[in-house]
């Protein structure tokens, strides 16, 4: 490309015909990253899951104790799960 082809382009004015990503990656910036943060999620709700079993594999392993308190709120949030799809 010659010296006098470089000065005449004119990059402000529009260009004629549909503008193409090179980069070929076809998504939206939010979904993509919902979908980062949903794998992250996973991942790390994984990675505890497997810690707690892990833990649970050592003779030094205590279970927790399930409170009376437990089993009230169960009863308080299934009555009201109910109540609002009533």
């Amino acid at each position: 490309m010659s010296l006098r082809q470089q000065l005449s382009i004119k990059p402000w004015v529009a260009q004629r015909g549909i503008a193409v990503d090179a980069s070929g990656f076809v998504g939206s910036t939010p979904r993509v990253t919902l979908w980062v943060f949903l794998c992250v999620a996973s991942v790390l709700f994984g990675l505890f899951i497997a810690a707690y079993f892990i833990r649970m594999a050592y003779a030094d392993w205590q279970p927790v104790p399930v409170p009376a308190l437990l089993w009230l709120n169960t009863v308080i949030l299934i009555g009201s799960s109910m109540a609002l799809q009533w």
